[in-house]
């Protein structure tokens, strides 16, 4: 989805950015087996060995402190650019809809829908993406790393992950639903708004401030009532996850206690250490706490999805009436001039489909005469011009000029060869 508007260069800072963060994530289990050798170093007091695996440790941490500064800066350049384009294609979209769009679409809240997809967008694709793709490496790693080293006591502790996985995976997902039900209520709240500042002339000479206070107050509460759900969401989900881990530390404590007590192999003829047992706990720990610190970053990528789907659903619906199509022909005031006719023409407007507006009409405007359209309000003089310009097609019949229907015609042509007062 990102990539869709992506530059070769976007495309390469991703993929270094992604090099990074999984090298990044490579990074926690090496310092794990190195502490595990520390810590055997300083209870057998051998102290060429215990300044040798400082020295590596401290080339680790500043490896991982370059990869980590990289895939960082990387993920949130790319964001940023990727979703500048993105909000481009969105907002010439939304230039482009018909009129039957904007009548189905509240055209005050487009605004607001294109600010907050797009930042869910960027923010979703940006550092997040890396602390992902950071944690999955720590997990395979560590896990990599801890059954090298002694696959039995990894194996015990093997049990607790599925929880952890399960754990964070739903807590992502059920996020995602009241995200984007709160995306939808706040777009709503902030077309309303902006409606009516709009119109705030009309607003305080009618003396309707406190009518307006009153709507937004009721969509605003529709935004609040999903925020609470979702925070207390949160909490709970928050609570389960860190419960589970305290469990999962006193569980490899244990463990690796009956492993040294009871004098277990971890490979042939040599026994666990207490170094060996604190680096392969810290290894399935590392493993099993990115799955789970995974979760956040998770919830943003979702909520990132979420706004992307919503904004590639404008981007890639076609509108009903194209104003640009190439294929039409482009229409010439001297050699299509003509008559306008509307032939056995019924239309419906979109929001009003049980009624139509107009019903099996026929009418013609000669060429340098003056008609004029006389009637009540609502019998459809507005929508007559309407039809005339082809802001709308008619459900039946067809609008012609010089005896030519106009759907035939490349639109933008033909409505720059009009012109009313109104």
């Amino acid at each position: 989805m990102m990539f869709r508007y992506a530059s070769f260069g976007d495309k390469l800072m991703w993929w270094l950015a992604a090099l990074a963060a999984t090298l990044f994530g490579g990074a926690l289990p090496g310092f794990c087996i190195i502490f595990g050798d520390l810590i055997q170093d300083v209870g057998a007091q051998q102290m060429d060995n215990l300044t040798s695996s400082a020295v590596w440790m401290t080339v680790i941490g500043v490896i991982a402190a370059l990869f980590s500064a990289t895939f960082i800066a990387l993920f949130s350049l790319f964001a940023v650019s990727a979703t500048h384009k993105i909000q481009i294609q969105y907002f010439r979209a939304a230039l482009k809809k018909d009129a039957t769009y904007y009548d189905l679409h509240n055209t005050n809240q487009m605004s607001a829908k294109i600010a907050k997809e797009c930042s869910a967008i960027c923010r979703g694709s940006g550092d997040k993406t890396g602390l992902i793709i950071y944690a999955l490496s720590t997990f395979v790693t560590g896990f990599a790393a801890a059954f090298f080293l002694g696959w039995w006591m990894s194996v015990l502790l093997l049990a607790m992950v599925p929880i952890l996985a399960i754990t964070g995976a739903g807590f992502g997902l059920i996020l995602g639903d009241t995200m984007k039900e709160q995306m939808r209520a706040y777009a709503q709240s902030a077309g309303y708004a902006e409606q009516a500042l709009t119109a705030i002339k009309v607003v305080h000479t009618y003396g309707q401030e406190l009518l307006e206070m009153k709507n937004y107050n009721k969509y605003l509460q529709q935004a609040k009532s999903v925020g609470k759900t979702q925070a207390l969401k949160k909490a709970v989900g928050n609570s389960v996850i860190i419960t589970i881990f305290f469990f999962f530390y006193a569980y490899t404590f244990y463990v690796g206690a009956l492993l040294r007590f009871h004098q277990v192999e971890m490979s042939k003829d040599k026994v666990y250490t207490g170094g060996a047992i604190v680096a392969i706990m810290f290894c399935i720990v590392f493993g099993g706490f990115s799955v789970g610190s995974a979760g956040p970053p998770f919830v943003a990528l979702t909520e990132g999805k979420v706004a992307g789907k919503m904004a590639f659903d404008v981007i890639d619906q076609k509108p009903g009436i194209e104003t640009n199509d190439p294929s039409k022909t482009t229409f010439e005031k001297e050699k299509h001039s003509g008559d306008l006719t509307l032939s056995n023409v019924t239309f419906r407007y979109p929001t009003k489909t049980e009624v139509p507006q107009i019903q099996d009409l026929s009418l013609t405007f000669k060429r340098g005469e003056t008609t004029a359209l006389v009637g009540e309000s609502g019998s459809g003089k507005s929508t007559v011009i309407q039809l005339l310009e082809r802001f709308y097609d008619p459900e039946v019949g067809t609008v012609a000029v010089n005896g030519q229907d106009i759907k035939s015609f490349n639109l933008n042509s033909f409505r720059r060869s009009m012109g009313y007062v109104s």
